[in-house]
């Protein structure tokens, strides 16, 4: 069996990245590292690696996800999501858009295998809801539905959730290059 180890400070994602990789053992990292303010979540998350191998000097993952509104061009919020999310909440959030509300969600996880990094890309497609919905899941999974869903990520369970997101398609990607899918 493989051992991978994540890096993280969201025990939610680590749950989520434990169901999306049952053919893994994995370890989390509980830490939380500094985020460099970008746009570009392939720079946030290089960023955040090269740190992370400093302290580890061993083999890991990790990742990161944005999305993006259609009526910003799929250009925004991205990777500012979080702040937005800490200064408007979530209903500010919805109130953001006031016609299109499709929006794609995006993860990317990057392998250090201790040489390089690779990192794996996948999307969702989806829509904003008018007002948060549902209790469970993290983030902004309360005003995102996925394409083919009429339930949010946070009205889901995690098994419902783990058959349309980004991050389980970025997993399945890492799975494939591992050799074990």
């Amino acid at each position: 069996m493989n051992v991978l180890t994540y890096v993280s400070s969201s025990q939610h994602k680590f749950a989520e990245i434990q169901a999306a990789l049952p053919s893994f053992r994995m370890q989390w990292l509980a830490t939380r590292l500094p985020e460099k303010l970008s746009i570009s979540p392939r720079e946030i998350l290089t960023a955040k690696a090269r740190i992370a191998f400093c302290g580890t000097q061993a083999p890991f993952v990790m990742d990161h996800s944005a999305i993006y509104f259609s009526q910003y061009d799929y250009k925004l919020p991205g990777c500012l999501i979080e702040p937005m999310m800490n200064v408007l909440g979530l209903d500010g959030i919805c109130r953001l858009i006031s016609k299109n509300r499709l929006a794609r969600s995006q993860t990317l996880m990057l392998l250090c295998d201790g040489r390089k990094f690779i990192i794996f890309d996948a999307v969702t497609e989806g829509s904003i809801v008018e007002e948060p919905r549902g209790h469970s899941g993290f983030g902004w999974d309360a005003v995102f539905v996925p394409a083919g869903s009429s339930k949010t990520y946070a009205e889901m369970q995690i098994e419902e959730k783990q058959v349309l997101s980004s991050r389980t398609k970025v997993c399945k990607q890492l799975e494939t290059r591992m050799g074990d899918g």
